[in-house]
């Protein structure tokens, strides 16, 4: 009966210490298994953060190239080119050329053929291709300046060409308004830009309203060409350009040369090899100073020819929640407050560019009600006639 009793317990020990193996081995298990599936929630979850980061800067790539490659679709270039018997292969590969020649973030990839020049000097010289170049960021460097003349109908070709004639005028247009000469002057600092225009008052005997810009709500980098729904960007401050490198700036400014090496030309004789510019302009582009880098279209050459200065006089406490408002109705392509002046009480501007005079009022309409503008005393002024169209020219005196 004792061994039976001993054997009894032995197998009662046996089986608990078995119980407890298996009680740890199920608790180390389950353990485990939390903390593997704390580590996957973590794991995804981080997976799904950098995923949706990624996402963004590729829907951001996307905007940004829309105009890079639209002129393929809209313009005569492919045709001039096919009439010269290129194949439709060659003119994409060709396009696809131009395209990683214009974007510094890709030039690790290395393309032997420099063929796609032709397809981009075609399209500058049917002047639909502006440049492949920079546009430069709000705060990266200079000063810019609005101006409006009022030119008498008999002196307006002769004014346009003497205001056009200054380098440091990018815009100059005709507008449907008694101040009819619309231009705008840059340079590297406000005094330099106020030479020019005092040199051209003097030179017209004319005066000129300065309408300094001081708030920009939105800027659309490119237009809505082929009915794809335009984009566009929040307006915001970027870094500025140093001193030291306004030279390269102002390289950028101009465009890319159409050779093999662009980058390397572009740091040619300013003591900067082609590793130095790619990574300079690599932080311009992440640091907002550069907005956009590559193909600058001419969008009259496009049909988008009805263009539109809306201009604005709300109460000053409101001027800039109007603004954020207008800035993003649909349609607007551009939005600034700006500063009065003396008989013109207008603070607040938006540009509608669009094919139709009709379905630029009616965009014009619907944006000014949605923004609660309804009220407000405003001016529609259309462009008439576009004297100069050329990239802005902040830095172009440090190259001289």
């Amino acid at each position: 009966m004792a061994t039976s009793a001993w054997s009894t317990r032995a197998r009662w020990w046996t089986a608990l210490s078995a119980a407890a193996v298996v009680g740890a081995n199920v608790a180390g298990v389950w353990g485990i298994a939390v903390a593997r599936r704390g580590a996957q929630d973590e794991a995804a979850r981080l997976f799904r953060l950098e995923t949706e980061a990624r996402a963004r800067l590729l829907e951001s790539a996307l905007h940004e190239t829309r105009a890079d490659l639209a002129f393929l679709a809209g313009s005569s270039v492919v045709s001039q080119l096919e009439g010269l018997g290129r194949p439709s292969h060659q003119l994409a590969a060709e396009a696809v050329v131009v395209f990683l020649r214009g974007h510094p973030e890709i030039a690790h990839l290395t393309v032997s053929s420099g063929k796609g020049y032709a397809l981009l000097r075609t399209g500058m010289e049917l002047g639909e291709v502006s440049r492949v170049g920079a546009v430069f960021g709000v705060g990266s460097g200079g000063a810019a300046l609005l101006c409006a003349m009022p030119v008498p109908h008999a002196r307006l070709d002769d004014v346009a060409a003497r205001v056009s004639a200054e380098p440091a005028v990018t815009h100059n247009y005709a507008r449907e308004h008694g101040w009819n000469l619309w231009f705008v002057v840059t340079g590297i600092d406000r005094a330099q830009v106020e030479g020019t225009v005092a040199r051209l008052e003097a030179a017209t005997g004319l005066p000129a309203l300065r309408l300094p810009m001081r708030r920009a709500y939105r800027i659309a980098l490119d237009f809505d060409l082929f009915g794809a729904g335009a984009g566009g960007l929040a307006a915001s401050a970027g870094e500025p350009v140093r001193p030291e490198l306004w030279p390269l700036a102002a390289r950028l400014e101009s465009g890319l040369a159409l050779v093999e090496r662009p980058y390397a030309a572009l740091g040619g004789g300013l003591g900067l090899d082609e590793a130095s510019v790619l990574r300079i302009l690599g932080r311009w582009c992440d640091h907002g100073t550069v907005r956009r880098l590559g193909v600058v279209l001419r969008h009259h050459e496009f049909g988008i020819r009805a263009n539109a200065m809306t201009v604005f006089a709300p109460p000053e406490p409101l001027i800039d929640a109007l603004g954020r408002r207008l800035a993003t109705q649909p349609g607007v392509t551009l939005c600034y407050r700006r500063e009065s002046a003396p008989g013109w009480p207008y603070t607040l501007y938006c540009m509608v560019h669009g094919r139709e005079r009709e379905s630029v009022l009616d965009t014009i309409e619907s944006a000014t009600r949605a923004a609660g503008l309804a009220g407000v005393e405003r001016q529609v002024l259309f462009s008439r006639r576009r004297f100069k169209q050329t990239g802005s020219r902040y830095f172009f005196a440090a190259a001289t």
